[in-house]
């Protein structure tokens, strides 16, 4: 669960959230809707750890997570897709989101178990060629058209939040 008491957070000077509060439990979908301004990107960064709420407090499972660093917050299983696809566009599909989000989630395992299971996720959903190619077939569809799925598959989130999902 996912709960969030009387979050404040400001830019400079100037109040983004007041006073936010909200349960989700588990297995919900939530959309935060508002106007542009109306803060529900900073609620998604203040969830992040993107940026730091001024007071309140974010709960995640029970664990206090308002003061973690956004790379503690991703390895409880908490990710962010920010608007406009801009995620690390040099690298290709492959290494910008299997790869990372991989890494990000079996920090604590060796190398070669992160990448042992890396070919296990993707066998499941398509076959790697020589060329570096991936045949997509059934759901790996969607590893293909969306990218949100592609940024949080093998991080295996367990919450994503994404920004203006088009």
């Amino acid at each position: 669960m996912l709960e969030l008491k009387g979050v404040n957070a400001f830019y400079g000077n100037i109040q983004a959230l007041k006073n936010v509060s909200l349960t989700i439990p588990h297995g919900s979908m939530v959309t935060i809707i508002g106007a542009n301004g109306a803060g529900k990107t900073t609620l998604l960064k203040s969830i992040s750890g993107l940026i730091q709420s001024k007071s309140g407090s974010i709960t995640y499972e029970g664990t206090e997570i308002s003061s973690l660093p956004p790379v503690k917050i991703v390895s409880l299983g908490i990710s962010q897709v920010p608007e406009g696809r801009q995620l690390f566009t040099h690298l290709t599909v492959l290494d910008n989101n299997l790869h990372l989000g991989a890494y990000l989630y079996y920090s604590n395992r060796t190398r070669a178990e992160i990448e042992k299971r890396l070919e296990l996720h993707i066998a499941r959903y398509g076959y790697v060629l020589e060329t570096g190619s991936v045949v997509i077939e059934g759901p790996a569809a969607d590893l293909l058209v969306d990218d949100k799925v592609r940024h949080a598959y093998l991080g295996e989130t367990m919450i994503t939040h994404a920004e203006e999902p088009g």
